[in-house]
C-alpha cells in the first residue's frame, strides 16, 4: 500500500477477528475489555460486562480444579508470548492465601480499583453465590471503577456452578482497541476484519 504522506509503500497484515461461538475453546469466559489504567471500559465504554452466551448449569459448585483451569496468561509485553498456568482458587484470592493468577490474558496486576469500585466488590463479596442447575442468562456485571481482577471476582463469586462441559466461568482480560496498551501490543500496519458467523464481513475494516 503507497502512503500518501510519504510515498513509501508499507505492508498491511489483515487479522480475522470471528464471532464467538459456544463450540469454541474457552467459550466459558467473560470477556473483560481494560482501559491503559487497568479499570474495566466494557463493551461500550461504561464498565458494563456482558457473557455472550446461556449458562447450562449442571448444579454443582465449582472446586479448585475448575478455578485453576483459566485462559492462557500473556508473561512477557514485549514478546507477546503467552503461558497457560494454573490459576488460583477463588477462596485462596479472598483470604489472600493464593497469589496466582485468577484470569486470563493481559493485564497489570498491580492495579486498584477505585474507591467506589472497591465498595461495589464488597458489596458484591457479600452475597450469596449462585449454584441453581438449569439454563440461566449471566450478568450484565456493572464493574465501572473495578480492576479487570476485581470485577473477575465478582463474577467468580456470584456464579460458583461448573455447566453441562464441566467447566467453571472464567475471564479473559484484554485492553481495549482503542487503547495505547492495546496498540503497542499489535503493529500498527494491521487491519481488523470483523466477521460474522457465517464469514461474512460484519464491520467496516479497521486499521491498527
Amino acid at each position: 500500500i503507497l502512503t500518501l504522506n510519504t510515498g513509501v509503500d508499507v505492508t498491511m497484515r489483515s487479522v480475522i477477528i470471528p464471532k464467538r461461538a459456544e463450540d469454541q475453546m474457552w467459550y466459558n469466559s467473560v470477556v473483560i475489555p481494560l482501559e491503559d489504567n487497568d479499570l474495566v471500559a466494557g463493551r461500550d465504554n461504561n464498565g458494563i460486562i456482558y457473557y455472550d452466551f446461556v449458562w447450562h448449569s449442571t448444579g454443582f459448585p465449582a472446586t479448585e480444579e475448575h478455578d485453576a483451569y483459566i485462559p492462557m496468561v500473556e508473561v512477557d509485553p514485549e514478546t507477546l508470548q503467552t503461558v497457560h498456568v494454573s490459576g488460583a482458587s477463588l477462596e485462596g484470592v479472598l483470604a489472600g492465601t493464593d497469589s496466582r493468577p485468577i484470569a486470563g490474558g493481559n493485564y497489570d496486576p498491580s492495579a486498584q480499583s477505585t474507591i467506589v469500585g472497591q465498595e461495589k466488590l464488597a458489596k458484591a463479596l457479600e452475597a450469596e453465590s449462585v449454584v441453581e442447575e438449569g439454563d440461566r442468562t449471566l450478568g450484565p456485571w456493572d464493574c465501572s471503577g473495578m480492576t479487570g481482577i476485581d470485577c473477575c471476582l465478582m463474577i467468580k463469586h456470584e456464579v460458583r456452578d461448573i455447566d453441562h462441559q464441566n467447566n467453571a466461568i472464567q475471564c479473559y482480560l484484554d485492553y481495549k482497541p482503542g487503547t495505547l496498551k492495546y496498540y503497542e501490543q499489535q503493529y500498527a500496519s494491521r487491519v481488523r476484519i470483523f466477521e460474522t458467523h457465517d464469514g461474512h464481513v460484519a464491520e467496516t475494516p479497521v486499521v491498527g
